[in-house]
Formats: structure tokens, C-alpha cells, sequence
């Protein structure tokens, strides 16, 4: 039988340790309130995910007690970029805003399981969505609320300026105290959309962010698929797959090599990475994709010089097949995301 989910593991700790600085900082006493959702303050200490039906708790019982609606915005104030950990690390020091919207798209489950976000295109717009995956409930325009002015403090911090030019959409009625979103983000807040959503030209997704960092950026990816890989029942397997590539490189082993390195039958690997829903071939195509884009993005090596490291004879087959992988010619790629727009 399924978890309830109101025992499915939802949010960080981090962030509900905020929840109970800010009932402090209105000398309102956090632990009763902890204690009556069922989260022991020892709970705020610990880096795994808390349940959601705790977590939606207290973030009700924190609006009754401070008698403010608008306590979700105030959250999401409250937050430092730092509150999201190697997350955070991974998609400030990104090459471009592209790079790292779509780190944190990808790694946003780190930190929190009740949403999903994912980055479009439509038309001359890029979209930013977040999609709820477990039932927020009586809580919904708390977490909505301190997600919007969390995910857009981000986008400021890889743009590098104010998001004067982002559209912000939520998916509630407009309430009666409105006037406060458009107070504190600077900006009209629509409502009643599908879901909530960041709009921004998508001309500024080619934007270097301001922080970037190849070494950092990549060592913090890494960590973001450890944890990812980590935390995901049946993943563990493709964690060290992954690593195993990494580590070998070019000529990359066939999957009965890699069972071989991994000390295990071809029949055994295969089995295990069926039952976690993932393919050999599907982890060798990230890990080349990856190391793909860095050298594109961060090094002088030539296209052909990549081609050869990545184990592909002929470079125009590497093209064709970076092409699959991203929409572009890895000269497309490297003039839009590199610095210096090389296109060597």
C-alpha cells in the first residue's frame, strides 16, 4: 500500500527553520507551535526532508498565530540565497541564466518534493513553472507565495539586476491584501493562472551570470546528482554508473564492461537500473552531454579536440548527435553560452 502523503518527505529543514525565526522575531513562542504540528525541534536540525502533513501544519498554525495572510510572502523574504545549499552553489555559478534556470529545475527536488519546476520556450518568452506535486491543501497560498518571491530573489541573483522585465503569475484569486505582493516585489502580481510562473524575454536566457564559475559550477552539479542519485529509492545504482563514466572517460566502457568494473553480472546491472526506470545508454548520453557543454562553455578546445575526447571518430557525428542532445551545433552552443561567444 502507497505512504499517506501526508507522511511523503516535502520540505527542507532549512526552511522551516525560518518559520520559527520569524514567530520569534514577532515574540511569538516557535516550539508549541512545532509540538502541535508533530515536528520535535531536534526534526529542524537534521538535513532530510520533513512530512508534509507536519510541514503544512505549522505553516497554518504560523498564519493563525501572527493573524497575517500574507505570512507566505514574508517567508519567502526571509530566505537568504545561501538557505538552499549546494543547490543554490550550482545554479549562481552557472555560464549562463539558461545554465542555471534549468540547474535548478533539475536539482530543485533537493530541496523540496512538493513542487516541480521546469523551464519553456514559447515563442519569444521563456517560462519558469512550478508544478504541485503533493497536495498542499489549506497551505497552498502560503507555499505559492513564499515560492514565488523565493524563485524570483534567484532570478535576480542570476540576471545580475532587478527582474524589472519578469511576469510573475499565481495560481489563487487575487486576495484582499494584493496590494502587498505588488509592495514587496516591485511589480503587478497576476492571479488565477494554471499555475505559478516566471515570464522573462527569452533573450536573457544567453545572459552570463554575474558569479559564474566553471570548476565550482561543475564540482557542485556533481554534488546535486549525489545527493539527487542518493535520495531517490532504486537510484543508487545509477549514482555509481555515473561515476564509474566519470571517472573512465573516453573509450567508454559497454554496459557488460561497466557490470565487470562494477563487480557485478551484465544481468544484474541491467535489472537494477530497470527497476529505477533508467537506461545504460541514457546515463552515457548525460555524462557526454555534460562534459560536452563544459568544454564547450569553459575551455579553447576545438569542437573536433572534443569530438575525439568524448570518443567520437568523427566529429560530424558528434554534431549530429550534440544537436539531439540540445536543439544546437556545438559552434551554436559554445557562441551562445560561452563568455566570450567563441566559436571555435
Amino acid at each position: 500500500m502507497p505512504a499517506s502523503p501526508e507522511h511523503e518527505p516535502a520540505f527542507h529543514p532549512a526552511y522551516l527553520r525560518l518559520v520559527a525565526q520569524l514567530l520569534a522575531e514577532q515574540g511569538i513562542a516557535a516550539e508549541p507551535l512545532l509540538a502541535a504540528a508533530g515536528l520535535p525541534q531536534a526534526a529542524l536540525g537534521d538535513d532530510a526532508l520533513l512530512p508534509l502533513g507536519a510541514c503544512r501544519d505549522l505553516l497554518v498554525r504560523a498564519v493563525s498565530a501572527t493573524g497575517n495572510p500574507a505570512f507566505g510572502l514574508d517567508l519567502g523574504a526571509s530566505v537568504p540565497v545561501h538557505t538552499h545549499g549546494t543547490l543554490a552553489f550550482a545554479a549562481l555559478s552557472a555560464g549562463t541564466v539558461d545554465t542555471a534556470l534549468r540547474t535548478l529545475a533539475r536539482f530543485a527536488t533537493l530541496r523540496t518534493r512538493a513542487v516541480r519546476l521546469d523551464l519553456a520556450l514559447e515563442g519569444e518568452e521563456a517560462v519558469l513553472r512550478t508544478h504541485e506535486i503533493l497536495p498542499l491543501a489549506e497551505a497552498r497560498r502560503i507555499v505559492l507565495d513564499a515560492l514565488l518571491v523565493i524563485e524570483l530573489r534567484l532570478l535576480e541573483a542570476v540576471l545580475g539586476q532587478d527582474a524589472g522585465q519578469v511576469r510573475c503569475t499565481l495560481p489563487h484569486p487575487a486576495p484582499p491584501w494584493a496590494g502587498q505582493y505588488a509592495g514587496l516585489l516591485l511589480r503587478p502580481v497576476e492571479f488565477a493562472g494554471q499555475c505559478l510562473s516566471l515570464r522573462l524575454p527569452r533573450e536573457l536566457l544567453a545572459r552570463p551570470c554575474p558569479s559564474q564559475d566553471g570548476e565550482t559550477h561543475l564540482l557542485a552539479v556533481r554534488e546535486c546528482e549525489r545527493r539527487l542519485e542518493a535520495s531517490r529509492p532504486g537510484r543508487e545504482i545509477a549514482g555509481r554508473v555515473r561515476r564509474l563514466l566519470l571517472e573512465h572517460g573516453a573509450p567508454w566502457p559497454e554496459a557488460a564492461g561497466a557490470a565487470e568494473l562494477l563487480h557485478m553480472s551484465p544481468r544484474t546491472l541491467f535489472r537494477r537500473l530497470a527497476s529505477a526506470g533508467i537506461r545504460y545508454q541514457s546515463l552515457l548520453d548525460e555524462v557526454r552531454r555534460e562534459q560536452a557543454e563544459w568544454w564547450l562553455v569553459h575551455s579553447e578546445t576545438s569542437v573536433e579536440a572534443i569530438a575525439l575526447k568524448l570518443g567520437f571518430g568523427d566529429p560530424s557525428n558528434f554534431s549530429r548527435t550534440f544537436r539531439r542532445w540540445t536543439g544546437q551545433t556545438p559552434r551554436r552552443y559554445r557562441a551562445l553560452h560561452s563568455p566570450d561567444g567563441r566559436t571555435r
